[in-house]
Parts: C-alpha cells; sequence; structure tokens
C-alpha cells in the first residue's frame, strides 16, 4: 500500500490540509504518522510559527525526515504518547492545537493508529476535564494563594525519608489495613483520608493536601497540631491548621507562585500537579525518600456500598439526611455510580514510567487494575525500617506579617494599575496593543488572568490568533473589568485579613 501520490506527493499534501478550515493559526499541529513527511513542507510553509509533531507508528521507518519536525514520537520511547503530548500541550494550548491524521497510515497500521488516537482521546479528555476545573476553581485557588502567603507561621524543610512510605488514599480499601504497625513506615494521609487514620488511633507522620474548594477545610476536622501539612499556596487550609500545624509547601513551579513564595521569603518542595491529590503525593513521596512508596486506599472504581473510607464528611452527611424515602441504599448508589474522573486518574497512574512503577507498590485490596503497577498484601512487605525519621531539618517561623501584607497589597495594586490602563486607551488598536504587551507578556500576570478569567482568556488568545484578526476591543475591556473588580474586593481582604 502507498502512502503518498507517486506523481506529486508535494501537491497531494497541500491539497489534503486545504481540507481542514483552520478559523485560527495553530499553536501545534500534531500528525499520525505523516510518512515521508510531505505534510511537513506545507505546513510550514502556510504556518511558519507553528509547532508540529509527528506521532510515528513504527519503531523504524521515515527517519530521513524526522528532522522536518519540532517533535517526533515513536512506539519505542521511553515516555509513552499520552504522556508525551500532555508535557508538550498544555490545556490552555489545547484550544490552539489541530491533530491531523495521514489516512493511508490508518489503513496500513490500524492496530497502531487505534492506539495512537485512543491517547489523543484521553489527553483530550483530561485536559479538558483541567479546563474545566480551572474555570470554576481560578478565582478561589488566586484567593487561596494569597491568603495563605498572608497567613504561613511555621514553614519546615523536610528531610529524606529514610522509612518505607505508607500512603493512605482514601478509596474504602484503606479500612482493610487497620490496625497498622506505625513504626514500620512513615504514614502519609491525604487530607480525605485524614479521618479515616484518626479513627483507627494511627496519627500519620505527614498529610497532603491540594483541594482548593472551600469544602475541603471540613477534612482537618480534629487534626492534631503536630500533624505537619504539605499543600501548594493554592489549596483551601482553614485557618486554625495553617497557623498551628507546621507546614510545607509545595512547590508545582509557576512564575506566580514564585513571586508569593518570595513575598513570604519561603522555599517551596518541587510538587507536580495532578487530577487527583494521591498522584501529587505519590510523586512527591518518591522524590523524598530513599525506599518504596507503599500505598492503600487507591481503589479508582465504582463501590457497591461507601465510595470513601469512613469515617468520611461525605459519608456522614449522607447518613444523617437519609430518611424513609431516600433510604441510604439510594444515596450510596448515586455517589458510587461510575465516574469519568476515576477513568483519567487510573490512565494518569497506568502511564507513568518504570522508575515511578518499580518503586510506587499499591497494597492488598488494591481495586482497579493498573497496567505495570505491581500489589502485595501488608504482610509481605520486607522493608527493613530505617531509623526514626526526623520530621525536618529545619523549621523557619514567620513573624514580618505586616511586610508580607504590604507586599501583596503592592503587587496586587499594581496589577490592578496595569489592567486599567489598558481601557484607558482610545483605540481599539492601542486597547489590544497594551493589553498584549503589559498583560499578556507578563508571564505571572498572564497566569493571574488566567485564574480570574480563564474561560475569556482562552477565547480571547483563540481571537488574536484568528487569520482574520478578529479580535474586538469589547473582549479585552470586558476581561480587565471583571479582573478589576475581582481585584479590588481581593486587596480588601488581605487588608482586613478576612
Amino acid at each position: 500500500m502507498s502512502l503518498h501520490s507517486t506523481y506529486n506527493p508535494l501537491k497531494e499534501a497541500e491539497r489534503y490540509l486545504d481540507t481542514f478550515q483552520f478559523l485560527y493559526i495553530p499553536l501545534f499541529i500534531v500528525v499520525t504518522e505523516p510518512g515521508e513527511s510531505y505534510l511537513a513542507h506545507i505546513i510550514k510553509k502556510r504556518f511558519p510559527d507553528t509547532q508540529i509533531i509527528a506521532i510515528r507508528y513504527t519503531p523504524n521507518l521515515f527517519y530521513n525526515s524526522d528532522n522536518l519536525w519540532d517533535y517526533v514520537w515513536r512506539p519505542e520511547s521511553d515516555i509513552n504518547l499520552e504522556k508525551f503530548l500532555f508535557n508538550l500541550i498544555s490545556d490552555e494550548d489545547l484550544a490552539l492545537t489541530y491533530f491531523v491524521h495521514w489516512k493511508p497510515s490508518d489503513n496500513k497500521w490500524p492496530i497502531q493508529a487505534e492506539y495512537c488516537w485512543k491517547s489523543i482521546a484521553s489527553l483530550i479528555k483530561l485536559q479538558q476535564n483541567i479546563m474545566f476545573t480551572r474555570s470554576h476553581f481560578g478565582k478561589q485557588w488566586l484567593n487561596n494563594i494569597v491568603m495563605n502567603t498572608l497567613r504561613l507561621h511555621t514553614v519546615l524543610e523536610p528531610k529524606q525519608i529514610v522509612k518505607p512510605v505508607f500512603l493512605g488514599a482514601a478509596g474504602p480499601s484503606l479500612e482493610n489495613q487497620f490496625p497498622l504497625i506505625k513504626d514500620r513506615f512513615y504514614i502519609c494521609s491525604v487530607s480525605s483520608a485524614l479521618s479515616c487514620f484518626l479513627f483507627h488511633h494511627c496519627q500519620p507522620d505527614l498529610c497532603i493536601a491540594t483541594d482548593g474548594g472551600y469544602w475541603a477545610g471540613t477534612l482537618f476536622r480534629d487534626i492534631p497540631e503536630t500533624v505537619p501539612v504539605a499543600f501548594p499556596l493554592e489549596a483551601y487550609i482553614p485557618i486554625h491548621v495553617i497557623e498551628k500545624n507546621p507546614s510545607i509547601i509545595l512547590d508545582y513551579g509557576s512564575v506566580l507562585e514564585q513571586n508569593f513564595l518570595s513575598i513570604a521569603n519561603i522555599q517551596g518542595e518541587n510538587a507536580q500537579r495532578n487530577g487527583t491529590v494521591t498522584g501529587t503525593a505519590a510523586k512527591y513521596l518518591l522524590d523524598h525518600c530513599d525506599s518504596n512508596v507503599y500505598v492503600a486506599g487507591l481503589d479508582l472504581e465504582s463501590s457497591a456500598s461507601f465510595s470513601h473510607a469512613r469515617p468520611h464528611i461525605s459519608v456522614d452527611a449522607g447518613v444523617n439526611t437519609t430518611n424513609r424515602l431516600q433510604p441510604i441504599a439510594s444515596r450510596l448508589y448515586s455517589s458510587t455510580s461510575s465516574n469519568s474522573s476515576l477513568d483519567i486518574y487510573a490512565s494518569w497512574f497506568s502511564s507513568r514510567d518504570e522508575n515511578f512503577k518499580k518503586r510506587f507498590i499499591r497494597i492488598k485490596p488494591e481495586g482497579r487494575f493498573l497496567q505495570g503497577i505491581t500489589s502485595v498484601g501488608l504482610d509481605s512487605i520486607l522493608d527493613v525500617p530505617g531509623p526514626q525519621t526526623q520530621i525536618a531539618s529545619g523549621v523557619q517561623n514567620i513573624q514580618n506579617h505586616a511586610r508580607i501584607k504590604n507586599d501583596i497589597v503592592d503587587f496586587l495594586g499594581l496589577f490592578r494599575s496595569e489592567i486599567a490602563s489598558c481601557i484607558q486607551n482610545k483605540t481599539k488598536k492601542a486597547i489590544i496593543e497594551t493589553f498584549v504587551s503589559k498583560i499578556l507578556n507578563n508571564i505571572q500576570y498572564c497566569e493571574l488572568i488566567q485564574m480570574i478569567c480563564y474561560t475569556d482568556y482562552i477565547d480571547m488568545t483563540r481571537r488574536i490568533r484568528m487569520s482574520t484578526g478578529n479580535v474586538t476591543e469589547a473582549s479585552i475591556e470586558t476581561i480587565c473589568l471583571h479582573a478589576g473588580t475581582f481585584l479590588e474586593k481581593l486587596i480588601t481582604r488581605v487588608i482586613k485579613n478576612e
């Protein structure tokens, strides 16, 4: 089967590209098995600034044309396709990406084509899930970043963990692990499993929290003041916890985070953002321990009964509101029915590299099968416990809160002034140029706009890249007014420390 025209393959590629209606100048174009890469010539000629990605179906064909692409993935790569694309294409860039298949290749390698397009579909589903979350919680995350920075009291500098780690996720199977011989492990609980640990009289050495919603505050009820809490600044941490419990600040690596960490004069610990707190916890613990990480409660599947290890605030609330017309069985069914988020989380764990899977081990009963991740019984864990692990090598008590408050107010006030200056211009061209130069070209200001007006930001960036130049000053004015109003309220909240 021939993949290209024997007469004029470049013209064939050009005509094929013409079948796509490019409403905007793409940031990325992903092409599955382009063969001899005639499409690369045409795409680069039409969109010289677009990054082009080739997804190969074979490990050893068409190497001579790989240099025409900015990025190339092949089946023998150390990283799977979904993770490869995830590392290149962020959620805000997904709306500026086109996925193209060279149909003759799909016909020639149908099995490989099916795998690649399933991976692309999984990526899109994951990124859309992230986009939905950011559009709904962006302002809450920003509020958390600001208020957590303002209220930080005691920050720890963690030492390397020398014991094997027991990580408790919040799936129902966690209940099967108690009583737990605490001295064998360094014990870490995700925040949603904390109540289960405390109920079984097992105080964890660390609690990790990443959820940014107000409801997450209920997960910390009854937490002992001696339990350190690791969290990114964007997480919602109740005032009594952040003021009394030792903190370890997780740093996702954004410029905005770096700015607020600098204001507080603290050093964050490298962490990886994930859709599930257990994913973030797993990566953090693997980076900070010399042994293995054993996880319990990572069920990732619908349950025939309760959705979380008990006791849990959601279970308690459901039980307390049942009656004859709404029995507990009905509530359990609705809360444990199939959830697409579980598929996304399972895909993330299954797609980790071998270094992760070699040291990240599930404890039976383990729930949904995860490709490449082994499971063992708790009694069969033979790691020899190390000496008692120190919680931290250093403690920083933050005292200059007045200076931190002033620096936060100054930073937010300057940003508010910059966005106000954008719409003080008299012409459409001046509004657009000022907004691009002052806001979009400033990384941390751009991140702020995304957190406050994520959906409008995505729409605007697409419009900016439209070939028709269909950008209206009204859309920028809407973003600036929206952001200005929110910042006014946030600054007032900082000043009052509410």
